[in-house]
């Protein structure tokens, strides 16, 4: 079931407590409370497979996650808000490089990784998109895999059963 985003908006700004009744047809869903009624239609279309992804087979690198967010972080700090870029990452054997050239600024940091990847590829993700998935995992170390430059980059933990996909965007 796809809803619009002014839906789930509407639906967190309310602040919803309790049980929630969820109920949807082919066109429409509502959600109720003792106190509240909201009522959205659905969004036609297939959504993403995101499982498929997670059962995907490969080098998982582990990485301390609070170094690859700070990275993250501060190449962001150099990106143009008016005209944002993707952070692109260059993972080329053992070192995986972090930078963002955009009309306010450039910025590189080259992050060593455990073991040789076996991989040489650029990569590209909505910054904020990285941000908040490595802010959601508790864990000191994530493990990381990058396919390729059109798949999604899988973020893991040993610790939890927590897991992070993030869509890859066009670079050039």
């Amino acid at each position: 079931m796809l809803i619009p985003r002014s839906a789930a908006e509407q639906l967190i700004s309310v602040g919803l407590e309790g049980p929630v009744q969820i109920t949807y047809g082919k066109l429409t869903a509502s959600f109720s409370t003792d106190e509240y009624i909201v009522q959205t239609r659905l969004i036609d279309g297939n959504y993403f497979q995101y499982r498929k992804p997670f059962a995907l087979q490969g080098d998982r690198v582990e990485l301390p996650r609070q170094t690859f967010l700070n990275a993250v972080k501060r190449a962001d700090m150099c990106n143009d808000e008016s005209n944002p870029k993707p952070v692109r990452i260059d993972v080329e054997a053992d070192n995986m490089r972090i930078y963002i050239q955009s009309s306010a600024a450039a910025y590189s940091e080259t992050i060593p990784l455990e073991k040789d990847t076996g991989q040489k590829m650029t990569i590209g993700f909505n910054p904020a998109l990285i941000r908040t998935t490595l802010e959601s995992f508790p864990d000191e170390n994530v493990q990381v895999l990058f396919l390729s430059p059109k798949a999604p980059m899988i973020v893991t933990s040993e610790a939890h059963s927590l897991k992070g996909l993030l869509l890859p965007v066009v670079v050039r």
